[in-house]
């Protein structure tokens, strides 16, 4: 295992960088003087928390994917993270991001995570939150959310999501049957739902998102009702859409 006191740089308080992947660093302690700090890659190590990390108040940009993360803590009250990756560790409580109001890009997957109402209080606008028990999407409704991708989550509801901005969202292997409340959203330009429960499309057949034409939908997987097959899918492919379902497929024709 690598040593952080062989880095003589940390601590150096005006650092404002450093990355370390794959050094075999079990913390970051030695870290702590390292206040300038405003982006951190520490991926593909053996971490179990970020201890060393709660006086870097400039931090921004944190990536340290693949690790054995399970306690957020230093985290807490960092206001000027905007970006921070963590798929692929232990991580059950978000609780430390809240309030993190600059906070615009959190990728999670494969974690522990069941309660996303921490988030409420930020400002999360790109959320991927794939391969995590959630009990829901309970404490995304009021945020402006651009891209969200939930895969293989357990879900069986479509999230309550302001239609004010979405353009991309991703619930492929879940439980989901109703989806009407995407018939209100305009902007969404790619919808992936392969793998899921619905049966019936025509709450979204005149969506405008649909209407507004060239979205991606994918709907494999599903045990569609003879209506939506054939009915609404067809009316939805003269829109110039790009869909697939089990029994077949379309999109726009060639320039």
């Amino acid at each position: 295992m690598w040593a952080l006191a062989e880095f003589p740089a940390a601590t150096v308080p005006a650092l404002n960088r450093i990355g370390l992947q794959g050094c075999g660093l079990g913390s970051l302690a030695e870290l702590a003087g390292a206040t300038g700090i405003d982006r951190l890659e520490v991926e593909d190590n053996l971490l179990t928390d970020l201890v060393g990390l709660s006086g870097m108040t400039k931090l921004a940009t944190l990536i340290a994917t693949n690790n054995q993360i399970s306690d957020l803590g230093a985290l807490a009250g960092l206001g000027e993270l905007e970006a921070v990756t963590l798929d692929h560790n232990k991580i059950v409580d978000l609780t430390p991001l809240s309030g993190a109001t600059e906070l615009a890009r959190l990728l999670v997957s494969d974690n522990k995570i069941v309660d996303l109402t921490p988030l409420a209080s930020t400002g999360v606008s790109t959320l991927y939150v794939d391969d995590n028990p959630l009990a829901g999407l309970e404490g995304l409704e009021g945020l402006s959310m651009g891209r969200l991708s939930a895969r293989n989550t357990g879900l069986t509801q479509l999230p309550v999501i302001s239609p004010e901005g979405l353009g991309y969202l991703d619930l492929t292997d879940n439980a989901i049957v109703d989806i009407s409340s995407l018939a209100g959203h305009a902007g969404i330009d790619e919808v992936f739902l392969a793998n899921n429960a619905i049966v019936d499309l025509t709450p979204i057949a005149d969506a405008p998102w649909v209407l507004a034409a060239c979205a991606i939908l994918d709907v494999q997987g599903n045990p569609l009702d003879a209506e939506s097959v054939a009915t609404a899918l067809p009316t939805m492919c003269t829109h110039d859409m790009s869909i697939t379902w089990d029994q077949g497929s379309c999109g726009p024709p060639p320039d």
